[in-house]
């Protein structure tokens, strides 16, 4: 749970779902989604959600002041490249991966920006920063 609210994910013996509820509900309605990809990590922001699951590893986007409906997409990232770690910052989607690349993602879903960055323990946007965290030393991977 953070300062804006929280996401949820249901297993069900049949389908699994995705409840996001916010805190202030006088600007955002909490909504529930089918977990058709089994996502195992999500990140939320006061406007955007964003989920990644594993095998393959697709990242999920799906924006609340959308202007048009239907407007969240996926990107599902090279076999054997699993997403580590995510952050949602004003110009899009941030995604570590296991291959040691961060990859940079408009709102539209659009990669803008690739690089290589070792052992990324977490991330996280506010506004036009990003926090990476790493660990440069010997450790266990």
């Amino acid at each position: 749970m953070s300062h804006i609210g929280l996401i949820t994910s249901m297993f069900h013996e049949t389908c699994s779902t995705i409840a996001v509820e916010y805190l202030d509900k006088s600007h955002n309605h909490g909504y529930s989604l089918r977990d058709e990809f089994n996502y195992s990590m999500a990140c939320l922001e006061s406007s955007e959600a964003s989920g990644s699951q594993t095998n393959p590893s697709i990242l999920f986007y799906k924006p609340q002041d959308a202007w048009a409906s239907k407007s969240e997409w996926t990107v599902a990232l090279p076999q054997g490249e699993d997403i580590t770690a995510i952050a949602l910052y004003s110009q899009g989607i941030i995604a570590a991966t296991s291959k040691d690349v961060i990859r940079f993602f408009s709102p539209f879903g659009v990669q803008t920006y690739i690089f290589a960055w070792t052992s990324v323990v977490c991330m996280v946007g506010h506004e036009d920063f990003v926090l990476i965290v790493y660990h440069s030393g010997i450790g266990y991977k």
